[in-house]
């Protein structure tokens, strides 16, 4: 195995527990003062439980980090190794940052 696609793996998961979890913070924020129905509240408990799963998958993983070995001895050359981890974690990052932008654009109306 790459340790470097691992590592990428990991964060992308990680980035994408975030970014479940800010829109499930969202969604109820705007939510709080409807009324609550129970068909509403089973769709906001199985939400919590796939946003749960992401963050307790993404620990789990996370285990991983240091079982492949490190980069450097991976089999794909260093450079590119290096470079498909941080442009995973930009990619990543930028999800997370445009479904903030997109929160807080949909918010004020």
């Amino acid at each position: 195995r790459n340790a470097a696609r691992v590592r990428v793996g990991i964060v992308a998961n990680g980035a994408f527990a975030i970014a479940l979890s800010t829109l499930l913070v969202s969604g109820f924020v705007v939510r709080f003062d409807r009324h609550w129905t129970v068909a509403a509240r089973l769709t906001w408990c199985i939400r919590f439980v796939a946003v749960l799963f992401f963050v307790a998958a993404t620990a789990f993983y996370a285990k991983l980090w240091r079982a492949h070995g490190s980069p450097a001895t991976s089999p794909v050359p260093l450079v590119s190794a290096n470079a498909a981890a941080k442009l995973g974690i930009v990619a990543a990052t930028l999800v997370v940052w445009c479904l903030l932008l997109a929160i807080a654009t949909l918010s004020k109306k």
